[in-house]
């Protein structure tokens, strides 16, 4: 395949199309020359073996430096073409600035995402896609890749390690609520906006979802949904920050879900906000994600380093998801998918490390 734009050609192999088939391929488009702001024509032409076969012409959009973009990459996940949007920090580009990672909601493009967001001047923030606009909720293949793009987006960004911050509205609430849980030690602080903690309460009609079954097979189709039940994972939220946003006239996702982590929260954590915004629907404009006390709150926080960090406590229910936290890996469990919970205190003046291991049989420190 090749393509032109402005002048400049590129040249991409195409993967193998096994006959009678159909394959998304991926080809390559140098932009350095891009004339002008705006749609630019872009011709590609498709041959085999010296023979011109087809050829067409796309529209590539330019912007401006500074303004929100789109970053193409080839997944390592399975090789395909995906991409993530960024609100690129305002004034002159530097590492060591701030990381906001922010996960879309149902039926949002990641560019839309990002779009919603005025530039910060303290940070870049990134929106991947969960692999179309609904993925799965921001888990499984959805996890996978805000994994990715957020592993890519450091290497991009090069931001202070200590100030990666998690946020996301109604889907991407939910992705934000399952997310900081998960992977509690990769944010400083999290902020879901409009989001439901579970999807099994979230997508039934009811919201009763059965916790318990009397069958061996219903035991076990139970017991691997463990990894997604939020509420059963909010200890692991003591060592971040959290700030709850919701609209409390919200008709899509009701307040109640965010209520409910509320009162959950409050029966341990120290540090976290509560807002319900008057009149608020699901979508009451920018400001239902781009919502100034959370970047305040947000600046107030910090990764602490490991090193300083002696006490631990952290619940998994797959250690192929979710095996690690600071110093501590769930290496195998008692019985595979209930809930593991790591509660260790270090001493290092005296070099000891004390605590309990409910369902672990073997731990990495």
């Amino acid at each position: 395949m090749r393509s032109i734009l402005a002048g400049k050609i590129t040249e991409s192999n195409l993967a193998a199309i096994p006959p009678y088939s159909v394959r998304k391929v991926y080809f390559g488009i140098n932009g350095e020359a891009a004339p002008m702001k705006g749609l630019n024509d872009c011709q590609i032409k498709l041959s085999q073996n010296g023979k011109e076969l087809d050829q067409s012409s796309i529209k590539i959009e330019s912007v401006e430096a500074g303004e929100k973009y789109s970053n193409t990459f080839v997944s390592h996940i399975d090789g395909s073409l995906q991409y993530y949007a960024v609100a690129p920090k305002k004034g002159i580009p530097e590492d060591g600035a701030a990381l906001f990672f922010s996960v879309h909601g149902a039926g949002v493009e990641a560019i839309g995402q990002a779009r919603a967001y005025q530039s910060k001047d303290w940070g870049n923030l990134v929106t991947p896609t969960n692999r179309r606009p609904r993925g799965f909720n921001w888990e499984d293949w959805g996890r996978l890749d805000a994994l990715e793009v957020l592993a890519l987006a450091k290497n991009e960004f090069k931001p202070n390690p200590q100030h990666v911050y998690l946020t996301g509205h109604s889907m991407g609430g939910h992705g934000t609520w399952f997310l900081g849980a998960t992977y509690p030690d990769k944010w400083a602080a999290i902020a879901p906006c409009a989001g439901y903690p579970t999807l099994k309460s979230y997508g039934s009609a009811d919201g009763l979802i059965p916790d318990s079954s009397s069958s061996p097979m219903g035991q076990m189709l139970l017991r691997a949904s463990n990894q997604s039940d939020v509420p059963k994972l909010a200890y692991n939220y003591k060592q971040l920050g959290v700030y709850i946003l919701h609209g409390d006239d919200d008709r899509t996702v009701s307040v109640n879900y965010a209520r409910q982590m509320k009162q959950q929260l409050a029966t341990f954590h120290a540090d976290f906000n509560y807002y319900e915004y008057p009149g608020g629907s699901h979508w009451y404009g920018d400001h239902s994600v781009d919502w100034q006390p959370i970047f305040d709150f947000f600046k107030w926080h910090k990764i602490a380093p490991s090193s300083d960090v002696n006490v631990i406590d952290f619940t998994t229910a797959s250690p192929g998801i979710s095996a690690s936290n600071r110093w501590i890996t769930v290496m195998q469990q008692d019985t595979p998918l209930e809930y593991s919970r790591v509660t260790l205190t270090r001493d290092k003046e005296k070099g000891s490390i004390k605590g309990k291991l409910d369902n672990v049989s073997l731990i990495k420190i």
